[in-house]
């Protein structure tokens, strides 16, 4: 095999630290190798790299290198005489929002990463797809930029302008520590991935490429991303049904889990939809199951049903526990409610009345009240169950008490009080029907007999 000295620098991890080692030289040194890809790691596993770095190939023929490191953050940096012999970007960082996995490969720039300046003077478009999505057009006003926090907030802006049906709230433009600005996915789940193609990529020093990260991030779209999750409908202003839901993830620490929630599916507000960064809410259990903190969770929603934009919605989580058996709600209630028609009355012993309504709310009409007269006898009957007071029936025992107060009775909904009815007119009424039924017999009978007449003359 012809040795060739090929020199460069490489940093894996989150480290930045100067890692300057001729590791192809090393590895040259140590034997012949039937492969570059085996000089390479051989170089790499003789240095502090061990264990942490891995060189590949792809079909191509490209080298790979992929950092081992893991975590929420892991990222490659190479720099030197043998990053541009082995056609690897000198000065180019690897790095997204919690990637666990960080890949450089071949002679392509950094997946997520861009130049820091595009040519000055220039107008050009590039098309972005997150997570499988359609691709968006953003459309870049290039210039020449001071620093590269100008050029990420236009690229950011630019990411925006797209709208919320686009790539606002999905993709986070930032920078790391080389100056190189980074596109991440707002969205990144268990597996969320990037793809960037179009004429602005290239002017910006970012072939088309599609970027995955492996993450563990929490995303509605990943059920392996949360442990459970249950949801309720919630209504607003005018009555119109929400579907709100929350989402439980376990977290490494004991007894203690984030939560997330959502509107009708939406983006989650816990989620930073400028920055990428979560803020869920942190539930904790004591070591016998209870619930400690916090006794709820308050979440403003913005809706644009015409009803009042913001709105706010508490859980109540005062009666959760935590013990070793499956995910499961044992109760789940709430106060709001969807437009409902009356359907009946209902009065309760106490004179309460109530109204029921076709959305199963109940709600307090009136309430009847009782009075004693010094003589009831003294009052005068008026027809339909109704009596009129007269001086004979002495005064009023007070204003009006609910029933069962005091020496006050109570009321018996759907009934007829047998003293309230006036027997004599009630039997006389029985007799006038009784009679109009016998006349009517009488009619028929006397008809048949006509009948019977006409027919026995024929």
């Amino acid at each position: 095999m012809k040795k060739t000295l090929i020199a460069f620098a490489l940093v894996a991890g989150t480290s930045m630290s100067a890692w300057a080692k001729d590791v192809v030289d090393t590895a040259v040194g140590a034997g012949n190798f039937k492969t570059l890809v085996a000089a390479v790691q051989a170089g790499i596993d003789k240095s502090s790299l061990k264990g942490r770095v891995e060189v590949s190939a792809d079909s191509s023929g490209k080298l790979t290198l992929t950092s081992k490191h893991g975590g929420r953050l892991s990222s490659l940096l190479v720099g030197g005489t043998a990053a541009a012999g082995l056609q690897l970007p000198s000065g180019v960082t690897v790095s997204g929002s919690n990637a666990v996995v960080a890949t450089l490969s071949g002679s392509a720039v950094a997946p997520l990463t861009i130049a820091p300046t595009p040519a000055a003077g220039t107008t050009s478009t590039m098309s972005v797809s997150v997570d499988g999505g359609s691709p968006v057009t953003v459309t870049l006003n290039a210039a020449t930029y001071p620093d590269t926090a100008s050029l990420v907030a236009a690229v950011q802006a630019a990411v925006n302008a797209t709208g919320p049906t686009g790539l606002q709230g999905k993709v986070v433009v930032g920078s790391n520590a080389n100056g190189n600005v980074t596109l991440s996915s707002a969205l990144a789940g268990g597996s969320s991935s990037m793809t960037v193609s179009g004429a602005a990529a290239t002017t910006l020093g970012m072939p088309a490429f599609t970027a995955t990260a492996n993450s563990g991030g929490f995303s509605i779209t990943d059920p392996t991303s949360y442990t459970s999750t249950t949801s309720q409908t919630i209504y607003d202003s005018l009555g119109n049904p929400h579907t709100q839901s929350l989402y439980f993830v376990k977290t490494a620490q004991a007894n203690k889990w984030d939560v997330y929630t959502s509107l009708d599916g939406g983006f989650p507000p816990e989620i930073d939809a400028t920055t990428g960064l979560h803020s869920p809410t942190m539930v904790s259990f004591d070591s016998n199951g209870g619930l400690l903190t916090p006794k709820t969770i308050s979440t403003v929603y913005t809706v644009t049903t015409g009803a009042v934009p913001s709105l706010a919605v508490t859980v109540d989580l005062n009666n959760s526990t935590q013990f070793g058996n499956s995910f499961g709600v044992a109760q789940l209630s709430q106060d709001g409610y969807k437009p409902g028609s009356l359907s009946g009355l209902t009065v309760e012993a106490d004179g309460t009345i109530l109204g029921n309504f076709s959305n199963g709310q109940s709600r307090t009409m009136g309430q009847v009240l009782l009075t004693n007269f010094r003589n009831p006898n003294g009052l005068v009957s008026v027809g339909g169950n109704q009596w009129q007071w007269t001086p004979a029936a002495g005064a009023v025992d007070g204003a009006g008490a609910p029933p069962g107060t005091g020496t006050l009775g109570v009321l018996q909904s759907a009934a007829v009080e047998e003293s309230n009815v006036d027997l004599t007119g009630e039997l006389v009424n029985m007799i006038t029907q009784q009679r109009a039924y016998q006349a009517n017999a009488q009619s028929i009978k006397t008809q048949d007999q006509i009948l019977q007449t006409l027919v026995n003359l024929r």
